[in-house]
């Protein structure tokens, strides 16, 4: 290195008990080992990437080196081999360490140094970057090339479970994320891949969303774009979440800014859409196969880790296929399996909404920001992402010049003239730097750009359902949500008795005395009706969302709609009444968006105006449903029984047995009971009886649904009506004479199905706040 160089020392190890340290211009007798040492440096201000920080050093290492007049000569080979010290002992070892003033040193392999080992560059006496090792490669026969990266760097080269967040801070989050553990008092995170200090404007701000089964430093990419936080190094070159700042610019005199370099001029974004996202659980959520082994040849899985594209939940095996732990070791993302079988889980319900921000007064060809991907982009930072996307894209400016360094880090706001001696105010984005005389390179600023709309955009929220006026308590943007009155539910199905009165017939048999039998049935004779089917459900409110500017103490004239009646049984419509229009001053939801899963607002967890509840069909006699009234009473079993004697009641006339099975009653239905059966009954008018089959009991009538009480959600669909009861069946043993058999001529009917139920009244919400 030039002698002229300023002094860089170079630590690899812990900090109180180093491996090696190696210097340049050193004092001490140990030589000039730091051949060369530079650095690329970066900090994300707009949150494109998490780029990863890297220091180069080209070192001398084993001789031959010169100490005062002393040469000593470390021979390198392929194998270990044995040189002599100047006092003439042998010493075994592959590499000498830092040569010593007089003393043998000790022995370092660097090629055996592990990954992430500590790596410290102070430069002039201050610490530069605290760095972890990536590698060491042989670049001549005295000359090794050690590179280290940012604790960024580590965490790319291991996996982070990901979950689902519902409040967590972001501190607590990225500890998880690093690895380690946050202590509040401190505000650092340590124990982890690398220690981090977290901003107190930061730490506390909540997270919501997802997170995938994905590398750490992928998912703290999500997280800190999601916060617009960043990445940076503070004073002592160690790690720092922060909020970045343009509150006090340091300036940069010309001495420092040399000549050359360039001004870009992107195309300025007229608009920025920003894709919300939301996971919750639903009632319909859709079962998957997240693993399965029971193919032909398979083997058992051995305590395999699974992991899931979307998060589930509910998961369950079959099989011997079991979750390790006896359960416990899974996630939303991922389980850990042992056995044969397969692997079954819901799918999270995964809603998105465009939340955009239009540049003012923009002109010419439109150009849309659009940013899809980060899961962790909620409802309670969404609308904040938007303004700072569009802040960034429609503005800034990108500069590059070379500089000299005097304490400057990246992230900081620099005030200099650009190449062309303009005077800017500039964040330092990034620097690759060599340390010759000084701290010199070519770095990249962006003017015009002051950060801002930093963490969660929501702190107050309203809900309102009637009719009044709304006073602002603040000034700026709210974010407003509308939901129109939902729409009635269908009627329900009626029970009918298709098949319980089929075809009568007779049959003859002899029985086990020899006596003539002659059986009188119903085709299917034990079959009841048939139960009428639940109605569909009606579809939630009218959906708008959106963003208007408000001052403090600013009235609003809102109501909210009503919810459409339902379906009334046997009108044919075929559907319910849409329900009433929402209106926020002058916003109605009348051109409103029906959602299916409706809106779900993950910071309190509540779902609004999702469609409506199928209702349940009628019950079937002598079945028990939750809710439902009973099975009418059946009538007497085979109990039905006797026997005419000709020689009690017409002597000579023969001898009559008969035996028939009761009638069941009719099926119950939502609110009402099931009618009664009727017995089979017998009667003897003249020479020969006369048996009349008794029938089932009438389908109980459904009673309609309640009025739906979550706002904006449809009306449940109507209660089927009950099935009626199923027929009585029987014989007669005959001994002589002739006996008449009736069925019944009027069969009961199956219940009616109800009305469709009301859909719920709608809502407004209204939410405020941040940064």
């Amino acid at each position: 290195m030039d002698s002229n160089a300023l002094p860089n020392i170079l630590t690899i190890g812990p900090v109180d008990d180093p491996i090696l340290t190696l210097y340049n211009n050193a004092t001490d007798g140990n030589g000039d080992q730091i051949e060369s040492i530079g650095g690329v440096f970066g900090v994300d201000v707009i949150g494109d990437t998490l780029s990863i920080d890297e220091i180069d050093a080209v070192v001398h290492y084993g001789g031959p080196l010169d100490v005062g007049m002393t040469v000593w000569e470390v021979y390198l080979g392929p194998g270990d081999e044995v040189y002599l010290d100047p006092d003439g002992e042998s010493i075994y070892a592959k590499l000498l360490a830092s040569v010593p003033d007089g003393s043998r040193g000790t022995p370092v392999d660097l090629r055996a140094l592990p990954f992430g080992t500590p790596v410290r560059w102070t430069h002039n006496g201050k610490l530069i970057a605290a760095f972890y090792l990536r590698s060491v490669d042989r670049v001549g026969r005295y000359l090794w090339k050690i590179t280290a990266c940012s604790g960024v760097g580590l965490l790319d080269k291991s996996d982070h479970a990901g979950g689902l967040y519902s409040g967590k801070t972001f501190a607590e989050v990225a500890a998880e994320i690093i690895g380690g553990s946050y202590d509040s008092t401190t505000g650092k995170i340590t124990g982890g891949a690398f220690p981090c200090t977290v901003a107190a404007s930061l730490a506390d701000q909540k997270v919501y969303g997802w997170l995938p089964y994905d590398t750490r430093r992928n998912n703290m990419h999500q997280l800190l774009f999601a916060m617009g936080a960043s990445l940076r190094r503070d004073a002592n070159g160690e790690a720092l979440l922060v909020f970045l700042s343009a509150a006090v610019p340091q300036p940069v005199g010309d001495d420092r800014v040399s000549f050359g370099g360039s001004v870009i001029y992107e195309t300025p974004a007229t608009r920025a859409e920003v894709i919300e996202h939301a996971f919750f659980e639903t009632a319909g959520d859709e079962v998957v196969t997240l693993f399965d082994n029971t193919g032909v040849g398979q083997l058992p899985a051995s305590h395999e880790l699974v992991r899931f594209d979307q998060p589930a939940h509910n998961l369950q095996t079959t099989g011997t296929l079991a979750i390790d732990d006896s359960g416990a070791a899974c996630g939303v993302n991922w389980a850990k399996v042992t056995g044969l079988g397969t692997l079954t889980g819901k799918a999270y319900t995964h809603t998105m909404r465009v939340v955009a921000q239009d540049a003012a007064g923009a002109t010419g060809e439109e150009n849309v920001k659009h940013v899809d991907d980060y899961t962790l982009v909620s409802l309670a930072c969404s609308l904040n992402v938007a303004k700072r996307v569009l802040s960034y894209y429609s503005a800034a400016r990108t500069v590059g010049a070379n500089l000299t360094l005097n304490g400057e880090r990246c992230g900081d706001i620099l005030s200099l003239d650009d190449p062309f001696l303009d005077p800017i105010t500039a964040f330092l984005e990034s620097i690759s730097v060599n340390a010759s005389t000084n701290l010199w390179g070519p770095a990249r600023l962006v003017e015009n750009y002051t950060p801002a709309n930093q963490g969660n955009n929501v702190t107050g929220k309203n809900e309102l359902q009637g009719a009044g006026t709304w006073v602002s308590p603040f000034t700026g943007t709210l974010q407003y949500v509308l939901i129109s009155g939902a729409q009635g539910g269908c009627c329900g199905g009626d029970g009918y008795n298709d098949g319980a009165r089929p075809s009568f017939n007779r049959s003859s048999d002899v029985d086990s005395d020899g006596h003539t039998i002659t059986k009188y049935n119903y085709t299917g004779t034990t079959a009841p009706g048939n139960a009428g089917a639940g109605g569909q459900p009606g579809n939630g409110g009218r959906v708008v969302t959106g963003t208007i500017s408000v001052t403090l103490g600013q009235q609003i004239a809102w109501h909210t709609g009503v919810g459409g009646a339902g379906e009334v049984h046997g009108s044919g419509v075929g559907h319910g009444s849409d329900g009433t229009d929402t209106e926020f001053g002058s916003i109605t939801t009348e051109n409103g968006t029906i959602i299916e899963n409706g809106f779900f607002d993950p910071i309190t967890g509540d779902q609004y105006g999702q469609t409506g509840d199928y209702g349940q069909r009628g019950g079937y006699p002598n079945e028990t449903i939750s809710g439902y009234g009973i099975t009418g009473a059946n009538a007497a079993g085979i109990a039905q029984s006797g026997r005419f004697g000709g020689d009690n009641l017409n002597p000579g006339s023969g001898s009559w047995y008969f035996s028939f099975a009761g009638a069941s009653g009719g099926g119950p239905a939502y609110g009402g009971n099931g009618g009664d059966a009727l017995q089979t009954t017998w009667r003897w008018p003249g020479s020969a009886p006369i048996i009349t089959f008794g029938s089932g009991g009438q389908g109980a009538d459904a009673q309609p649904p309640s009025k739906e009480t979550v706002a904006g959600k449809g009306g449940r669909g109507g209660y089927g009506g009950g099935a009626s009861g199923f027929l009585p069946y029987g014989f007669t043993d005959t001994k002589g004479g002739s006996i008449t058999v009736n069925r019944p001529e009027t069969l009961q009917r199956g219940g009616y199905g109800s009305d469709g139920g009301q859909g719920a009244d709608g809502i407004i919400l209204l939410y405020w706040g941040g940064n």
